[in-house]
């Protein structure tokens, strides 16, 4: 498939060494080399992919899963989560998106070739990175995208229990996808609705900071500038690479904090608690938090703060705090950890409002409590004075019951269909949506534009900024 101009990517068998299949190279060459290339670009071409690790200056090869620069096209966790034992399988980082894409426009800009090759088992994490340079850079349709990449893939059709083109839940052990899982497609358009809402500019992007903040705080804006998601606090706090996430000192203007208090009741962090289901212990595939935290970077602090990132902050009130977020609010239950309490008092102390959203953990929130927490958004929106207010939202990993929220509040206010923010989740806090309930609640929500106005109310249909 052509990547532009002389660029093209190849899926094809490759040895159990790791060594792609000599004869489909081959053929890749005999291709390129009827696009009228010159005799010695053709050789060059030719030399470069039968030997991938010596490609010169005017041909590159690239295999991205081989490469440490695209993460192996896999998650680690992020230090956060043990996926050791999981299905590898994932859509690309959007960290990893943005330097493919760059990456790319730098090398067709100098006039040189790429080409990216890519094994069948990762072929669908190649087709999200490839489809993201023609969305991102080229500007073409999610859907135009797909269908250049659909005409590359002759063997589609299988099912959607055995389509290349789907990727399984993040902590899947199988692999086995079904008709909620997110595909290539719903990625694609997840990165076009960003690049039209503003949320992500590939060419400004600030990638490590992006990662740097999912690594310390394990956290992410799902909603740039709106919504924050976040793991449990008392649990992240926990890692020793960054110590004293949950200490009382803070560097944050104006703000001055007492000692902590260890055993805050959690039933009072709020003045109102919002219930929808009764405390009913469920299992939980998440609880496995990854008690090796040695492979973490530690981040360097800037030296002034007012021109530092809020990732670089020395804990979380100081980063919620630099990050602008005045409302907290909690959807795991009280008993899902043994120190759930241990931030409140201090959150308080920082002016930070703590709510209440509780719902059971691999479930999606019922009707009435997203509504009801939509409607909160609403008046916290109208004492900002019309700006959307910065929010974080937080279950016990940050990744699940919180995802299904704020895509409820997404769709609700932003021109993003819920199979589109499945995608854009996925890629942007991988691991994101994690139970079938949550996949099919998301993708049953619809963008603003394609609502019918007789089902406004329900499921995210209303408009907030009004």
């Amino acid at each position: 498939m052509s990547l532009g101009g002389t660029s093209s990517w190849l899926c094809c068998r490759f040895s159990e060494d790791g060594r792609p299949d000599i004869g489909a190279l081959a053929a890749l060459t005999t291709g390129l080399a009827a696009q009228a290339m010159p005799e010695e670009a053709t050789r060059r071409l030719h030399d470069a992919l039968l030997s991938p690790q010596t490609s010169g200056d005017e041909v590159t090869v690239w295999i991205p899963e081989q490469m440490k620069a695209f993460h192996f096209l896999g998650w680690d966790g992020d230090g956060h989560f043990d996926r050791s034992t999981c299905f590898p399988k994932t859509p690309p980082q959007l960290g990893d998106v943005v330097k493919y894409v760059r990456m790319l426009d730098d090398q067709q800009n100098q006039g040189h070739t790429v080409i990216h090759l890519s094994s069948e088992p990762y072929r669908a994490q190649s087709a999200v990175l490839v489809g993201a340079g023609l969305v991102l850079s080229g500007r073409a349709s999610a859907k135009g995208a797909w269908a250049a990449i659909k005409r590359a893939s002759p063997d589609m059709g299988l099912g959607a229990h055995k389509g290349w083109e789907r990727f399984p839940l993040p902590f899947s052990f199988d692999g086995k996808t079904g008709e909620t899982s997110v595909t290539v497609l719903d990625c694609l358009e997840g990165l076009q609705s960003a690049r039209d809402l503003g949320w992500l500019d590939y060419r400004t992007f600030d990638v490590e900071a992006w990662q740097l903040l999912r690594r310390k705080f394990d956290a992410s804006w799902l909603v740039p500038g709106e919504m924050l998601a976040f793991g449990d606090p008392a649990s992240t706090a926990q890692n020793p690479a960054y110590p004293e996430l949950l200490s009382p000192k803070s560097r944050a203007k104006g703000t001055m904090f007492q000692d902590l208090v260890p055993t805050s009741p959690a039933s009072d962090s709020t003045a109102e608690k919002v219930n929808s289901a009764s405390p009913v212990e469920i299992g939980r595939p998440l609880d496995q938090r990854l008690r090796n935290w040695s492979d973490m970077t530690t981040s360097t602090a800037a030296t002034a703060d007012d021109s530092r990132d809020p990732a670089e902050a020395d804990s979380f009130p100081e980063f919620l705090s630099e990050a602008g977020v005045k409302h907290v609010v909690r959807l795991n239950y009280s008993y899902e950890t043994d120190r759930a309490g241990s931030y409140v008092e201090l959150f308080r102390q920082a002016d930070l409002v703590l709510h209440d959203f509780e719902f059971e953990d691999g479930t999606a929130p019922p009707l009435r409590l997203a509504d009801a927490f939509l409607q909160r958004c609403k008046t916290w929106f109208k004492e900002e004075n019309g700006a959307p207010p910065n929010i974080a939202v937080h279950c016990k990993a940050g990744l699940g019951r919180t995802g299904a929220i704020v895509a409820f509040y997404a769709t609700a206010n932003h021109e993003i269909s819920g199979p589109a923010f499945h995608g854009w989740a996925r890629m942007c806090r991988p691991g994101s949506v994690q139970t079938v309930k949550q996949e099919a609640f998301v993708r049953a929500l619809s963008a603003p534009s394609q609502r019918n106005k007789a089902s406004s109310g329900r499921m995210g249909c209303f408009k907030l900024w009004l």
